[in-house]
């Protein structure tokens, strides 16, 4: 407990360990609130709060989680970890109990996949989910609304109710707010009056989506590279060459055998994963 004014107290009690499923807790439950002589009081801006992980298994699948009176769950905060301290700070930006959890989660069907870890570790920050609770289906393709809903969770934007910019999203579907906030925040960008939700992703669009997330996270400015060494740069579109000149000189795409980026290939789960998690790790954020 600390004054932080006249009349103000910020409090951090300590709850003990959380009682969850699932999970495994890394740090007992705290309870922030503030106080004043007059009653309680609202946060004005967030709080710098950092918990020690030392018994983390896997330093990559913590996160911060705050319980949900309402829900009676515990919710996802995320949070950014350091592995030399052995710690995970996190903002908190209301009062409630938080936690530092680990949760390991697969799926069935990547047990051999190439890209196992990589949806492994995106699934327990819950970035990706899978088809079902135990299936990922790592070959499927991935559509243009899928990935910026990926996107999103990543940068922790929150959706947003749609205003009806696209002719090809109804605001009954399902992605309609995800595209909402994507298209406000400059991730994804549409073809006129179309968006093409639906559509399945190519590589190319992917990596300009991933390559203006890296941006938010790190503060990149894109340079002025234009081409690139792959055998198949010819067929890279010219919007997009430039985008995939910084996305491998910062290293968050690799290309197919033989030298090939097959930049109209159409994008799997797996790959998307892959990709995501490339970002995170050049950006400092795993």
């Amino acid at each position: 407990m600390s004054k932080i004014g006249n009349d103000v107290t910020l409090s951090v009690k300590d709850n003990g360990k959380p009682n969850v499923s699932n999970y495994v807790p890394l740090s007992n439950t705290i309870d922030i609130s503030i106080k004043s002589d007059s009653g309680n009081v609202a946060l004005a801006k967030p709080v710098e709060v950092t918990l020690n992980i030392s018994k983390a298994n896997d330093p990559r699948k913590v996160a911060v989680y705050y319980y949900n009176e309402e829900t009676n769950k515990w919710e996802y905060v995320g949070g950014k970890v350091d592995e030399d301290d052995n710690t995970i700070t996190f903002s908190a930006t209301h009062f409630s109990q938080y936690a530092a959890l680990e949760y390991d989660k697969t799926f069935d069907d990547i047990k051999n996949n190439w890209a196992k870890d990589d949806i492994e570790v995106l699934a327990s920050r819950h970035i990706v989910e899978g088809m079902t609770d135990t299936q990922y289906a790592p070959n499927k393709t991935v559509t243009r609304a899928e990935f910026a809903s990926m996107i999103l969770r990543l940068l922790n934007i929150k959706e947003e109710p749609y205003n009806g910019e696209f002719s090809d999203v109804k605001s009954g579907d399902w992605y309609a707010n995800a595209i909402e906030a994507a298209y406000k925040a400059g991730i994804i960008e549409g073809d006129g009056k179309n968006m093409r939700p639906n559509d399945n992703i190519t590589r190319e669009e992917m990596t300009a989506i991933a390559m203006r997330a890296y941006e938010m996270l790190t503060s990149y400015k894109e340079e002025n590279i234009n081409n690139t060494t792959f055998n198949d740069d010819k067929d890279i579109s010219d919007w997009a060459k430039n985008v995939v000149a910084n996305a491998i000189k910062v290293g968050i795409i690799n290309g197919e055998p033989n030298n090939l980026f097959a930049p109209k290939g159409i994008a799997t789960r797996a790959e998307a994963a892959a990709i995501i998690y490339g970002l995170l790790d050049e950006s400092g954020n795993i």
